[in-house]
């Protein structure tokens, strides 16, 4: 789960619509706070067998309750709550739900695939 504090003005557009932007990168942070990722995925590595490892992004949708959603962010604290979906041979689903204060403001869905090798020769390894 990550949270942001309630958002005020700074934090909006000049119409008091929240930035899509926002969400994704919230969605990273949530991914982020689970055990067996941690900042830079460094953690996914240390998982049998160990090698380095790093997710790429193959695919990332956001699925917004209702037209104009994003400008009743205000005065709302975010709150993402991420799980983990289908897993593959060497993919990982991540699953997202996007709430302002209460109340559901979208879902996501993020499809990563497992890398390992030098940075410009990466290949696809099978998930840990």
């Amino acid at each position: 789960v990550y949270r942001v504090p309630p958002l005020n003005q700074q934090d909006l557009d000049r119409n008091f619509g929240l930035a899509t932007t926002n969400l994704l990168k919230w969605m990273q942070a949530a991914r982020m706070d689970l055990p067996w990722m941690q900042p830079g995925y460094r953690a996914l590595g240390w998982l049998e067998p160990p090698m380095p490892r790093r997710l790429l992004v193959a695919s990332q949708m956001v699925r917004l309750v209702r037209p104009g959603v994003l400008c009743e962010a205000v005065n709302s604290e975010v709150v993402t709550r991420c799980e983990v979906g289908s897993i593959g041979k060497t993919s990982i689903e991540f699953r997202y739900k996007i709430y302002f204060g209460e109340q559901l403001a979208g879902t996501g869905s993020t499809t990563m695939v497992v890398v390992s090798g030098e940075p410009g020769s990466l290949k696809p390894t099978p998930v840990p």
